[in-house]
């Protein structure tokens, strides 16, 4: 966890003050939960815009945006937004597997391989 401190007036301290005594939290809850309500309208806002723009793939999107799966997809309808394909890291990603395959079938072949060496050596003795 992390701390953020921020400065305030007397004035806008009597504000928060009377806001957070209201609500019946501290300042700093208070001051918390309007910060975080405020970033939640942002998030979304540029998780649907970089995926718009295809930086970001639709999951990074979801993730970024701090809602539930059923929120963004409903936020996906109502914004009719789309994903424009493959996006540099998440090729990135399926290069990375298919390099793993390709090293898991080279390393089976080579142990196949082997494994007939070591049964023609057993049959000689």
């Amino acid at each position: 966890m992390t701390q953020i401190n921020f400065r305030v007036n007397n004035d806008e301290k009597l504000v928060l003050q009377a806001l957070a005594e209201f609500k019946g939290v501290s300042v700093a809850e208070f001051a918390k939960q309007v910060v975080l309500k405020d970033i939640g309208a942002v998030r979304i806002d540029l998780a649907f815009k970089l995926l718009s723009e295809g930086k970001i793939s639709r999951k990074r999107a979801w993730v970024l945006s701090g809602l539930t799966y059923h929120e963004f997809m409903l936020e996906w309808a109502e914004r009719h937004a789309e994903e424009l394909g493959l996006v540099k890291s998440d090729l990135i990603s399926k290069t990375d597997y298919s390099d793993m395959i390709k090293f898991w079938e080279l390393h089976h072949r080579y142990r196949k391989k082997n494994l007939k060496h070591w049964k023609k050596q057993l049959q000689l003795l």
